[in-house]
């Protein structure tokens, strides 16, 4: 029979399993999820359900691993057989799907001493609704539901848009976080009110060591399982900070940062290996941060995790040195592809020029991409063109620099040229609704405004919140005399956006 630290994170389940057997003296009474009717079992029978049990959690890992990737890898496979994007819709039913062998399966090992110790005589009731909540008020915490709440509040902004959580369905997400902010604070204050009822009740003890039965109510233990939380804590309002802020989304792009991030985290890797060798005891990098193994009681753990957080280490180092060999180009390619605009168009073809001087043919059409987008800044459209036909010349499969070009085309008043390149775009990525609007903006302004309709009619269809498509049909109906179909048009790319007015409004 096995034992193990209460630190796990899977052995506070099994704890939680123990604790439902209830020391009556020299035996236990099993009450089932600690409320039902009590059964009297002796300290072997008790013994013998944990260690089962035991087991099954171990077994229950394997389950959700295989379950996990059994689903998502169907999700993905049926997109592929679709032909068709991976949806988030599809990932989230494969996920749901995966874990649902494991509740099953966690909830037949949870009920193994009901169906074992059915038909024997109950030796007490189960516990009545008031006994139920003193219980849960005396074992629920004042910084569980501080948790609890901080969750409610980071709710919204980590399942919904950040910039959009007021508009659409997103605002969905705030009223879920508001509702779960407020059920906290009812618990909180129901919780007081209970306290301030029955001074007179104590705090249920610590859970016992599940096989030992013995209390694991240490001050210093508690205080070091709380630290171990730390490092976890900090990373994830790092990322937060640095996804959602405008001054962390700044600090990524300065060029040093990612290669001082990895040198950060190599340091720490090879730090926990050589604390390991001078104490004996060492917590594996990605394992939740507090599962520790001791070199004298598990070994091959132990060791194990001494090679994992080497090979780590070392793996963080090799992409530092990658990266902090990438820096000149990083930078040169954060000016080049410059989404914000937030240099000088002169910079930004300087940064394109370098690094087409030193790239290849692959790396060149993309970089030429780019470098148009700078001379097209500059109003230099010859230049432009040049760019972007010989991006084509070396990759005549890439749909996006045949939309780059007619754009570019319409910018100087050539539609007869532009058309042919948004066609090609076209049929080589015919999902793509820009493609659509652009030429049926061309046809439109050539006065072939059926063939206008067809294409923004596609903006529609491939994008249905897109207000563009909306309007532009609009127009196209309207300069045909269908009134009664330019009006539906413009009403909804005005329900889309409310800057788009309807010219019958």
């Amino acid at each position: 029979m096995q034992s193990y630290s209460s630190s796990n994170s899977w052995a506070r389940v099994r704890d939680a399993f123990a604790e439902q057997f209830q020391p009556a003296g020299d035996a236990y009474v099993y009450r089932r999820s600690q409320k039902g009717e009590a059964i009297r079992v002796t300290a072997e029978e008790r013994l013998k359900f944990i260690d089962e049990f035991d087991g099954n959690v171990r077994r229950a890992k394997w389950i959700i691993y295989l379950g996990l990737a059994i689903g998502m890898g169907g999700s993905v496979l049926f997109t592929l057989l679709s032909t068709s994007d991976v949806a988030e819709g599809v990932i989230i039913a494969g996920v749901v799907a995966g874990l649902v062998p494991y509740f099953v399966f966690n909830r037949w090992a949870w009920n193994a001493p009901v169906r074992e110790l059915e038909g024997r005589t109950p030796v007490a009731r189960e516990l009545s609704p008031d006994e139920v909540r003193e219980m849960k008020f005396r074992r629920i915490t004042y910084g569980q539901l501080a948790i609890a709440a901080v969750a409610a509040v980071a709710f919204p902004f980590l399942v919904g848009q950040p910039a959009h959580l007021l508009t659409g369905w997103n605002r969905l997400w705030p009223a879920v976080g508001a509702a779960l902010l407020a059920f906290v604070a009812l618990q909180a204050f129901r919780k007081w009110r209970f306290e301030q009822d029955n001074p007179d009740r104590t705090p249920i003890a610590p859970a016992s060591d599940a096989r030992t039965g013995k209390s694991t109510d240490d001050t210093d233990q508690v205080k070091s399982r709380l630290w171990r939380y730390v490092p976890a804590g900090v990373l994830f309002l790092g990322i937060l900070f640095l996804a959602y802020t405008s001054s962390g989304k700044a600090l990524t792009r300065i060029p040093g940062f990612w290669p001082l991030a990895m040198a950060a985290f190599a340091a720490w890797a090879l730090f926990t290996v050589g604390r390991g060798f001078a104490t004996g005891r060492i917590q594996p990098l990605a394992r939740y941060f507090y599962d520790t193994y001791d070199r004298e009681a598990q070994p091959k753990r132990f060791w194990a995790s001494m090679a994992w957080n080497a090979t780590m280490g070392g793996f963080f180092l090799f992409l530092t040195a990658m990266m902090a060999g990438l820096v000149p180009t990083s930078a040169n390619e954060a000016r080049c592809y410059n989404q914000q605009k937030d240099v000088s168009a002169n910079e930004e073809l300087a940064a394109c020029n370098a690094l087409i001087s030193n790239a290849d043919d692959g790396n060149r059409t993309y970089h030429l991409g780019a470098r148009a987008f700078a001379y097209e800044r500059l109003n230099d459209h010859a230049h432009a063109l040049a760019d972007l036909s010989e991006a084509i010349r070396l990759n005549p499969g890439e749909a996006g620099n045949y939309l780059n070009r007619g754009f570019i085309y319409q910018e100087m008043g050539d539609t007869q040229h532009a058309i042919p390149d948004f066609t090609q775009s076209i049929a080589l990525r015919p999902d793509q609704p820009g493609a659509y609007l652009r030429r049926g903006s061309a046809y439109e302004h050539l006065g072939e405004l059926r063939k206008a309709v067809a294409d923004f009619t596609q903006v529609v269809a491939l994008d249905p919140k897109r207000p563009e498509g909306y309007y532009y049909r609009g127009e196209a109906y309207a300069d045909l005399g269908d009134e009664e179909r330019a009006k539906p048009d413009f009403a909804m790319a005005s329900h889309l956006d409310p800057r788009l007015r309807s010219p019958y409004s």
